[in-house]
């Protein structure tokens, strides 16, 4: 909890503290930038999404196959053929 409100505090005062920049950054260097974010922020989501589906199928897939297991389990001879 006191991580947190020190991190927050960093945080704050670098945003709001004002300060003379002797920089110059020019369009090219700031639309490089925002690339780069965009860039970061969707190569994460993609990843996300795509572990989340591996994990999906191979829980459906178990499930599926235990589905069958005990429908298979089930059937008796003289309702549906022999097993």
């Amino acid at each position: 909890m006191r991580s947190n409100r020190v991190l927050f505090f960093l945080v704050f005062t670098l945003l709001v503290a004002e300060g003379r920049a002797l920089a110059y950054t020019d369009p090219g260097s700031g639309a490089m930038l925002w690339q780069l974010l965009l860039a970061t922020i969707l190569s994460a989501v993609f990843t996300v999404r795509y572990f989340f589906q591996r994990i999906k199928s191979k829980v459906s897939r178990v499930k599926s196959v235990a589905e069958d297991n005990s429908l298979k389990s089930g059937m008796r001879d003289d309702e549906n053929g022999p097993r």
